[in-house]
């Protein structure tokens, strides 16, 4: 069995008017294929970032279960045939993860043995001592930039640029635009 996990934005009515609460929905899909979930969450209703379908809000629902690898078509698409479900992920992830301890599932997921912590950096080495009455060299002059204007002249407008000739494949110059549009009325009469 392989250890996944998945996220579900459900229908934001569930668990009112008589409708099954939001984590029935997901467990009920994941006994199904005959998974064993580990852990689950609720994380609350919450507004969607754009509209999908005819939904605006969703109650997002996070579940880490057990399944064997064949089973997660057959869950992908009773889930997408849901009315309730609205968007799902489902990401493969080391085994297993709990979230009813009230730990960080990804802080519980990153091994601890592969790496010990980085040694402190060692400390600044600061400036040597003045002696007592010295004052501190002045600051070099900043570097002029563009000659400052009076105030109340505007610059001067910028020269205008060319437009490019167009050439023909041969490398001779075309016809300009106008001439182009006084042969073809010539042809037309």
């Amino acid at each position: 069995m392989n250890h996944y996990e998945m996220l579900c934005i459900l229908d934001p009515a569930l668990g009112t008017e008589g409708k099954p609460a939001p984590g029935q929905v997901v467990e009920e899909e994941i006994a199904k294929i005959g998974g064993e979930i580990s852990s689950s969450r609720e994380m609350g209703r919450r507004r969607l970032a754009y509209q999908i379908g005819e939904f605006t809000d969703g109650c997002y629902q996070l579940v880490y279960f057990a399944a064997e690898p064949d089973s997660l078509k057959p869950l992908r698409e009773s889930l997408r045939l849901n009315p309730s479900v609205v968007r799902v992920l489902i990401l493969k992830t080391k085994p297993p993860v709990s979230l009813d301890a009230g730990g960080d599932p990804l802080e519980s997921s990153i091994d601890s043995s592969a790496s010990e912590p980085a040694p402190a950096a060692p400390a600044p080495e600061s400036a040597p001592a003045r002696p007592p009455g010295e004052e501190p060299a002045p600051a070099a002059p900043a570097p002029e930039s563009a000659p400052a204007r009076p105030p109340g002249e505007e610059p001067a407008p910028a020269a205008p640029v060319p437009e490019p000739v167009p050439t023909q494949p041969d490398g001779e110059e075309s016809p300009a635009p106008a001439e182009a549009g006084s042969e073809k009325e010539d042809r037309t009469q």
